[in-house]
């Protein structure tokens, strides 16, 4: 990713690395069948223990190269001007939201994210847009930086001039002038 210029990165994270899961699974399930064919008497079960060894060895290591690809593939970068998401191993999809259009952050934690601090985060925006991204790890400090950077990005309007014009809300809209507003009559 290529920052723009005057843009510096606040925080930069990968998926929790909880993405392995599978592939521990699966590795554990390979050992007790390594185990297992070490145990049984006579020769055949020891080869049928030992070929169930090699084929779960096999899915433990796809498994964990998949994993190690979607880490690779997938971060949550949020500079001091926006918040960018990244997902995909073969598609990859990238979304882009300006601080400033920004509306909420929503942290989602699954029943072992709270036990390992790891959640999905989604990030809406003005208009609709939302994107979300799994397994961050340390969801809620996440937010919190995306709060306190958006605190730091200038409003279009603030304190009810337009920005650099000089001119109110009510100068900027004609219409918005009166007492009440056109729709308050």
């Amino acid at each position: 990713m290529k920052l723009r210029a005057g843009e510096t990165i606040a925080y930069k994270t990968r998926p929790h690395w909880i993405v392995f899961g599978w592939a521990v699974w699966l590795a554990s399930l390979t050992a007790r069948f390594y185990y297992a064919a070490n145990y049984v008497s006579n020769a055949a079960d020891a080869q049928m223990w030992l070929s169930l060894a090699w084929a779960f060895g096999v899915f433990t290591l796809i498994a964990a190269i998949v994993a190690q690809f979607y880490r690779w593939r997938s971060r949550f970068i949020l500079n001091d001007r926006r918040v960018i998401l990244k997902n995909g191993i073969l598609r990859q999809r990238s979304t882009e939201f300006p601080l400033r259009n920004v509306e909420s952050v929503l942290v989602e934690f699954p029943i072992l994210g709270r036990l390992l601090n790891y959640g999905t985060l989604t990030v809406r925006g003005f208009g609709g847009s939302r994107d979300s991204i799994k397994r961050v790890p340390k969801p809620e400090r996440v937010r919190e930086l995306i709060e306190e950077q958006r605190l730091t990005v200038p409003r279009l309007y603030s304190a009810g001039k337009g920005q650099g014009s000089g001119k109110s809300v009510s100068d900027l809209c004609a219409g918005c002038a009166s007492v009440g507003g056109p729709l308050g009559r």
